[in-house]
């Protein structure tokens, strides 16, 4: 029998040769793990599925296996689509749960090896820009212990959070470092996590939230090189005060007992290069920017190479964006930790394997990926255009398409606000069924602590007959 062509992902997928990860570590059932219907190779695929597709329930992947969507990946006679016989979910929920989570980090670490094709800065084997952001997950008593909801004096969040550390390649884009944990856990202890996965000698750009020493230590201790952005008290701290835009000067951080330091590494004073620069363009307020790099030598790297370098730092908050809302990761559906890191690294392997069709288009088009627009080609890999993407012979009248839209004008300054619509109801807070109390009985005395918990804020509308 004949299978079917794979789509471009699963083409790609199937170009990593992952058999020597997937094979060994699954253990082998009563009917044997190869005899399954979701094999590791298919389960692995369904769960980048679930991040490609705004529908990302259970049923949604049993009814592309009918349909066909993973013949292409089978390995026995018997095609998946022919072998499933019901639209119960069941089978697949036991598949996540058999893939173990060490196979879905190193098959997304596999893809950080893959991708580790950047051009280098320099005397930089590479570039990455580091930022961190929060993932959501509704609360429950098997999520709870490991990742705590919030607490404030009005109690308790039903949301539990995750902090989320990232570094993205320049110019590609894709997450080449990432790493999660408790929100007890800071973004500048998480930095460690990162510099561990990252080349020796690469150089790392990030905000003011990375300007601290502990960051300056871990990265020193790894044998990398960091440009962060300090605050103005921090910076005076150093020296600087009252100096001329371009101004630099080489400074001695030494720690201060308040300094959150890794035990692992040395805490000796770093040497670096405190720069003050004052931006100025029209029609945006003037910027005072205090930056402080480990490059010493001025000659390669000037003032204004090191600004233009931080500039391109917000292209990790637009990579933060397309994981988070193109590919669904701002809110997990996951209810168990195991699995809310699973779909953590099935997201981050949906990126890259997007990231690397980006560089085949680019590389097609003859433009950077940055020319090329994350969202278009989403659609295309996932809905139709699949063949249009393929190193060997793409076609570049179509791929076109694909590119962001050309500025001709001056952008405006806009404000950051968005539009957002009344809502009908009040948001449910705690648990619905102390909401089905309160909303049964409204002078119960739960209800007199918050009046509006569970209740329309509207009264039902009445036959004026």
């Amino acid at each position: 029998m004949n299978h079917p062509q794979p789509c471009e992902l699963q083409k790609r997928l199937l170009d990593w040769n992952l058999d020597a990860l997937l094979k060994p570590v699954v253990p082998a059932g009563k009917r044997g793990s190869y005899d399954r219907i979701f094999t590791p190779l298919i389960t692995l695929w369904y769960l980048i599925y679930q991040r490609l597709s705004p529908d990302q329930s259970l049923a949604l992947v049993v009814l592309d296996v009918l349909r066909g969507g993973a013949d292409a990946l089978a390995t026995n006679p018997c095609l998946p689509s022919q072998a499933l016989r019901t639209t119960n979910t069941g089978s697949y929920s036991e598949a996540r749960k058999r893939l173990p989570e060490a196979v879905l980090r190193e098959v997304y670490e596999h893809s950080v090896r893959r991708l580790a094709r950047g051009p280098a800065m320099g005397s930089l084997p590479g570039v990455q820009l580091i930022d961190g952001t929060l993932l959501a997950t509704l609360a429950n008593p098997e999520l709870s212990p490991e990742y705590p909801p919030a607490r404030n004096q009005h109690g308790t969040s039903d949301w539990c959070q995750l902090r989320c550390v990232a570094a993205f390649a320049w110019p590609g884009g894709a997450a080449q470092a990432a790493c999660q944990a408790p929100t007890s856990t800071s973004e500048q202890a998480l930095a460690w996590e990162i510099f561990r996965q990252s080349a020796p000698g690469t150089l790392s750009v990030g905000d003011r939230n990375f300007g601290v020493f502990s960051v300056l230590q871990a990265a020193r201790h790894h044998r990398q090189e960091v440009l962060v952005r300090l605050t103005a008290t921090r910076a005076k701290r150093l020296g600087g005060s009252h100096w001329q835009s371009g101004q630099q000067q080489l400074v001695t951080w030494t720690p201060t007992p308040h300094d959150q330091l890794h035990a692992q590494a040395e805490a000796t004073p770093v040497i670096g290069r405190l720069i003050f620069l004052r931006v100025e363009r029209e029609g945006f307020k003037t910027v005072e920017l205090w930056l402080f790099t480990t490059l010493l030598e001025g000659g390669e790297f000037t003032p204004q190479v090191l600004l233009e370098l931080y500039g391109i730092r917000w292209q990790a908050e637009t990579n933060f964006n397309a994981l988070k809302t193109r590919l669904n990761l701002r809110e997990l559906s996951a209810r168990t930790p195991e699995m809310v890191r699973k779909e953590f690294y099935a997201a981050l392997i949906a990126y890259n394997l997007i990231c690397e069709a980006i560089q085949s288009c680019a590389q097609t088009l003859k433009v950077s990926e940055q020319k090329i627009s994350f969202q278009a080609v989403r659609r295309a890999v996932t809905h139709g255009l699949a063949t249009l993407i393929a190193q060997d012979g793409g076609k570049p009248r179509r791929l076109k398409g694909l590119l962001l839209p050309t500025r001709t004008k001056v952008r405006p300054n806009e404000p950051r606000q968005v539009r957002k619509r009344n809502q009908t109801y009040t948001p449910l807070r705690g648990s619905r069924a102390d909401a089905r109390i309160r909303a049964a009985n409204p002078l119960a005395q739960t209800c007199k602590s918050d009046p509006s918990a569970g209740l329309s804020p509207n009264p039902p509308l009445r036959s004026k007959s």
